[in-house]
């Protein structure tokens, strides 16, 4: 197999062993509920220095092919909703 590199993905990875990340992947569990609908179209509009960028890296890890993707996103927010899905 190809080895894929991901440098969102990276990022994001960095961000999770950082003691100052909040965990927002409830976000993404909310955003799939509307992809598909005609309010699909966000605007992600915080105050400076609020986790923009945070959020865009997660949502790009999220939405990107990856088959570390599993791993990162366990013990989050996410996994426990979609545990609840099941």
């Amino acid at each position: 197999m190809d080895t894929i590199f991901n440098p969102e993905i990276e990022n994001f990875r960095e961000l999770l062993n950082n003691d100052f990340y909040i965990d927002k992947t409830d976000l993404i569990f909310e955003l799939n509920k509307i992809v598909k609908t005609p309010d699909k179209y966000i605007c992600v509009t915080m105050p400076e220095h609020f986790g923009k960028t945070v959020i865009v890296n997660m949502l790009t890890t999220y939405y990107s092919y990856s088959q570390e993707k599993s791993t990162i996103f366990n013990e989050k927010k996410l996994e426990k909703f979609m545990k609840e899905l099941i």
